[in-house]
């Protein structure tokens, strides 16, 4: 409950169930751990209540203030409803909470996710393929990945205002500099892979007014990540970390893809006999996953806020933001 309290607050039917579970099942055993588990549902149930919803008998009296989240009031996605929200709904995920905010929540969240997959589904695609959609870890990583990237797309180009959209830009430069801090260089990924769609990158109005400072930055990011010669410069920044990190999986899976098609499982030479350079290649790749996935952060403070904000914010389909993106920034017409 503590740990996925937004779930609780996402899906309300979950709480009924839960307290249902409390009084049939835990109270006649256990009654005590049975009044802490009911405590530990009315304080986050306060916590997360509507701030237009009346409060439950057990819970008058509370110290705890009401949270107020984030509440995306269109279920679809088209342009259309998007044009139609007010500027600061449209701008409220950046402007709602700070970059730093933003890069210890998700951090800590795709440090879980990463942590989550097992040796089995990197080993093969076609096992995690297999798997279903609720049980790859593998998949799970990709959507949240491929979300991210959506959503800082679809935050630059809900802007109408030029500038506003330069500003967001900066925003999101310095949450891929929060990543790189922590470590989080999946996170650093993220970003850019959403500022690299070409929706956003064809808005050259937008990308003139950023500021001096933030194309440096931009600059040093793009660089870290930078994929020629096999991603080199990530890789040495990996191969020089010692804390937690939450290190870009797509690299170890196409790693191991190159491994298991390069390599023969046995020696040709020598029929029967095993080729033990390839094993202890994957090995190797093997056990840098692992070192990274023992080592866990631990976070200053809980703010499932942001995970709420994350997930109930609603992105924008690759069409839609390219009709977004040329209903701000009109092709140029031809001479």
């Amino acid at each position: 409950i503590r740990e996925l309290t937004e779930d609780f607050f996402i899906n309300p039917q979950l709480q009924p169930l839960l307290e249902t579970f409390c009084d049939a099942q835990v109270a006649p055993i256990l009654p005590k751990a049975a009044d802490d588990l009911k405590r530990t549902i009315r304080n986050r149930k306060l916590r997360f209540r509507q701030p237009d919803s009346p409060p439950d008998e057990a819970d008058v009296g509370s110290r705890s203030p009401p949270f107020k989240p984030f509440r995306n009031s269109d279920t679809g996605s088209s342009v259309t409803r998007v044009l139609k929200r007010s500027h600061k709904k449209r701008a409220g995920f950046f402007k709602e909470f700070g970059p730093e905010d933003i890069a210890e929540e998700l951090t800590i969240l795709e440090h879980d996710l990463f942590a989550s997959v097992s040796v089995i589904e990197v080993l093969d695609p076609k096992e995690w393929r297999k798997i279903s959609d609720e049980d790859s870890h593998v998949r799970r990583t990709s959507e949240h990945f491929n979300r991210i990237g959506w959503l800082v797309a679809t935050c630059v180009l809900q802007e109408e205002d030029v500038k506003a959209r330069a500003k967001c830009i900066g925003w999101f430069v310095k949450l891929a500099k929060h990543f790189e801090q922590k470590n989080n260089f999946n996170g650093v990924m993220e970003i850019m892979a959403g500022l690299s769609q070409a929706a956003v990158a064809r808005l050259r109005n937008t990308w003139a007014e950023v500021s001096d400072k933030v194309t440096r930055m931009l600059a040093e990011v793009k660089l870290l990540v930078d994929p020629s010669q096999g991603f080199m410069n990530l890789r040495k920044r990996l191969s020089t970390v010692d804390e937690p990190c939450v290190p870009y999986l797509g690299l170890y899976l196409a790693d191991l893809v190159y491994i298991r098609d390069s390599h023969p499982d046995y020696i040709q030479a020598k029929p029967g006999f095993l080729n033990y350079e390839k094993f202890h290649l994957v090995a190797t790749v093997l056990r840098e996953i692992a070192g990274f996935q023992r080592l866990r952060y631990r976070a200053a403070s809980e703010n499932p806020a942001v995970r709420i904000h994350i997930r109930s914010y609603t992105v924008l389909s690759e069409t839609e933001l390219f009709e977004r993106s040329l209903l701000v920034e009109p092709r140029a017409k031809p001479v």
